[in-house]
């Protein structure tokens, strides 16, 4: 038995990694869903349809319970169990961030995201939602030299400098975190990998062997991730 991601690409892979670090023991299935890269533009019926395509695919492998580690797939889909498995959403929580912070607070996110009931039913004269169709795909092409994304970066945050945190409202922008503590250090950048983390607990194990599978539904280097995964768990 294995616990089973689901992401557009590597964003997810941020979340993977943060959850290995605290369960050692599982093992993990994750699918890249390249083949319909980006999920931040598409309709809310096609990610739940894809949802249920690549958990019966789960399913198949061993998988217990699916993480859907893509902010825009958790959005889009209110459910808690699918397909006869559990499963755990990573979703932006502004309010948390706003009763943490006494600045204004920006949420970065995908369309989908923005334009989701769970962000819409959040409103706060601190909280400004800015919508991004296309960062993801940009940090997808550039990885691992994500620094190459630092001119658009300042450019894009430099409207909001005087506010105190940003929340990173898609997996795929935790990768720049680095780049926006080095350019605005004054900013507090969050994410709810912690709460995922959090979540999976009760799906965890003692004794597994701590693999983890990749597969990949379009184009893709199986050997890219592993990489990346080797980065993130060095941190």
């Amino acid at each position: 038995m294995s616990i089973g991601f689901i992401d557009s690409g590597i964003g997810g892979l941020t979340t993977l990694c943060d959850c290995i670090k605290a369960y050692p023991h599982n093992d993990y299935v994750y699918i890249a869903d390249t083949l319909y890269a980006p999920y931040g533009s598409k309709s809310k019926e096609f990610l739940t349809d894809r949802a249920n395509a690549l958990i019966d695919k789960l399913k198949r492998l061993g998988a217990k319970a699916a993480v859907f580690a893509c902010n825009s797939c958790s959005s889009a889909t209110a459910h808690t169990h699918m397909n006869g498995i559990p499963v755990i959403r990573v979703l932006p929580h502004p309010e948390e961030v706003l009763k943490q912070t006494k600045g204004k607070a920006l949420l970065l996110a995908t369309p989908v995201t923005i334009n989701s009931k769970v962000v819409k039913d959040v409103s706060h004269e601190r909280l400004t939602k800015a919508a991004n169709d296309c960062l993801a795909m940009m940090i997808e092409e550039c990885a691992p030299d994500f620094f190459r994304l630092k001119r658009y970066i300042k450019e894009l945050l430099a409207p909001y400098s005087d506010y105190e945190a940003v929340i990173a409202g898609c997996t795929h922008y935790i990768y720049l975190i680095g780049i926006i503590k080095e350019l605005f250090p004054q900013f507090k950048v969050c994410h709810s990998n912690g709460e995922t983390v959090e979540k999976l607990k009760e799906f965890s194990q003692e004794k597994g062997q701590g693999r983890v599978d990749i597969h990949i539904t379009g184009k893709g280097d199986k050997e890219k991730y592993y990489g990346i995964i080797d980065s993130l768990l060095s941190v």
